[in-house]
């Protein structure tokens, strides 16, 4: 049984968020696309505005240099994950789960790229969303619904023998 996801209708807008930058390397920053080169590192950290209840965040990463290196993404200043450029091929969509469920309210996600010699890294960030894992309710097993079963017929028997002793009685 697997968690559904459910994300919000539309990439989120990156302009709309404050952010604080590091200052070197560089930082391309569209309507909703992040493009990072390293300097020797490169971070952004956005104020993330959250309307609703959130447990994960998903985006689609592309390292797009020959040079290598590992992206990491911080929820709140605690590092969620690392990407290491030499096994992400081509354009990768990520979902990470967050270290809790969060409600409304302004949150940090930050965005590291470190490169792993002297050649310079860069990655394109896009289709950013925020959603909410929904558990799906558990069927009941067969052996579950074999006991509920025993039971019902057992306490219809004696509802009825309850019945026709009242009767009976009457």
């Amino acid at each position: 049984m697997h968690s559904s996801f459910i994300n919000q209708s539309t990439p989120l807008t990156l302009l709309d968020w404050s952010n604080a930058r590091s200052s070197t390397g560089t930082i391309e920053l569209g309507q909703t696309t992040l493009r990072m080169s390293t300097g020797s590192p490169v971070w952004i950290t956005f104020a993330l505005e959250s309307l609703g209840a959130i447990s994960y965040i998903s985006f689609d990463a592309e390292f797009t240099s020959t040079g290598h290196g590992a992206l990491g993404i911080s929820w709140e200043g605690e590092l969620l994950f690392s990407i290491d450029s030499r096994y992400a091929l081509g354009v990768t969509s990520w979902i990470l789960p967050l270290p809790f469920s969060y409600g409304a309210g302004t949150y940090d996600l930050s965005f590291r790229l470190d490169p792993f010699g002297t050649d310079p890294a860069s990655v394109v960030i896009s289709n950013l969303h925020t959603g909410m894992t929904v558990e799906p309710v558990p069927e009941p097993s067969s052996a579950a619904l074999s006991l509920l079963a025993l039971v019902v017929t057992l306490l219809g028997s004696v509802w009825e023998k309850d019945a026709e002793e009242t009767l009976d009685q009457g």
